[in-house]
């Protein structure tokens, strides 16, 4: 399993070094990546959390209204806390763009695709897949997904077809869980 490292340089006068910073990009396909979110990316993904069709999928049942931008940053820092948080970029025409995130933990993997317009295109199934060895390979016995929607019908066959196994169904939806055998 590759990662690239991306040096930035930033610097207020030519040929002047101020600040440089190193990004550890990780390779899903050749035009999906995943790069470590940061608190600065809730302004990238707060449209997708104001989507009422996305926050279906997603969000609590019975939600009727977005997420505000608090609401999007306190999800973020939950998710910083308990383990790797992703935003997952696409190329298209030799441009990176941000259209989802996900997170990788051994008690729930959340993933969203933010943009609809990339929905239906497998980038899902890849970045899971993805993140199946990754878990492998850090020494994950297993991984959960809580709160998949008995009416999410593409969530629910995704993870199925990943070989997750539904554990119990909860009022917060369908939790399933991956083993790894050891």
């Amino acid at each position: 399993m590759s990662q690239v490292y991306v040096i930035l340089t930033v610097s207020s006068q030519p040929g002047l070094l101020r600040q440089t910073a190193s990004i550890k990009y990780h390779p899903v396909t050749d035009n999906i990546r995943l790069r470590p979110a940061t608190l600065d990316d809730v302004d990238i993904a707060l449209p997708w959390y104001q989507d009422m069709e996305i926050l279906k999928y997603t969000a609590c049942i019975g939600r009727n209204t977005p997420y505000d931008r608090e609401t999007v940053r306190n999800m973020y820092q939950y998710l910083l806390k308990i383990g790797e948080y992703y935003i997952i970029e696409v190329e298209k025409d030799s441009t990176w763009s941000p259209i989802g995130d996900v997170t990788l933990s051994e008690e729930t993997i959340p993933i969203v695709i933010g943009r609809k317009e990339y929905w239906g295109h497998g980038i899902a199934k890849n970045v899971l897949l993805y993140l199946i060895q990754r878990a492998k390979d850090i020494g994950y016995t297993h991984i959960k997904v809580q709160g998949i929607y008995d009416f999410n019908t593409r969530s629910l066959n995704l993870f199925n077809s990943l070989g997750f196994k539904e554990l119990q169904k909860t009022e917060h939806g369908i939790e399933m869980e991956l083993r790894f055998e050891e």
